[in-house]
């Protein structure tokens, strides 16, 4: 089955498309959970730092709490990488996506029960090609039906990173990172579209 729904176009001028993450291949998710992970906790270990010293102790003196924040960030990062495995297996290997984008913003929406969902979507690809239905018509459905990651306008977004070849497109805006994911023949115009809109961000292509 296609890990992908082509862009649609619907009555609205709104665009709709679906992407189908493989999560036992590509770990681009678990990549985002590890950074974000790792920033959290950087953090945490400054902090730590700064009040070891404040209280006058020293880094010699305070080995063995270091060493104890050292072991739970290494915890931290083992359970990480398992519950990300475990949640692929719950999804059934895959992590599905469903995007809007029109003139001004661009929303990313998880379908509740992923998993079920999953079946419904491969049907729809399957016959999306023989039946008369407008497919941006079953995409708006399916993001109006599920949980929004998140909604970015364009005139907030800092920075777009594009990888062509891994098909993402890295978003930053103001304390928020994320990665959208395009059908490899639809990715030159999301770039472009995005480009011409995101007056403000930085672009990069990797």
């Amino acid at each position: 089955m296609d890990s992908t729904i082509r862009i649609t176009r619907d009555e609205n001028g709104i665009w709709h498309w679906i992407y189908r993450l493989p999560m036992f291949r590509d770990f681009s998710i678990l990549r985002t959970v590890i950074k974000a992970m790792e920033a959290v906790y950087a953090v945490m270990f400054l902090f730590s730092i700064v009040i070891i010293y404040i209280n006058g102790s020293t880094l010699s003196r305070s080995r063995g709490f270091i060493l104890i924040m050292l072991g739970v960030g290494v915890l931290i990062l083992l359970l990480s990488v398992v519950c990300y495995f475990g949640v692929a297996a719950i999804f059934g290997g895959y992590y599905i996506f469903v995007y809007t984008m029109d003139e001004n913003a661009l929303s990313v929406t998880q379908p509740v029960g992923q998993a079920n969902k999953t079946k419904a979507i491969g049907m729809f690809a399957a016959t999306a090609g023989t039946l008369n239905n407008n497919p941006g018509v079953t995409v708006a459905g399916l993001a109006a039906g599920g949980s929004q990651i998140a909604y970015t306008k364009f005139e907030d977004i800092l920075s777009l990173k594009f990888d062509r070849k891994g098909g993402e497109i890295r978003i930053h805006s103001f304390m928020t990172w994320y990665s959208i994911y395009v059908h490899p023949e639809d990715f030159a115009f999301v770039e472009e579209f995005m480009t011409n809109r995101c007056t403000k961000a930085r672009v990069t292509v990797l």
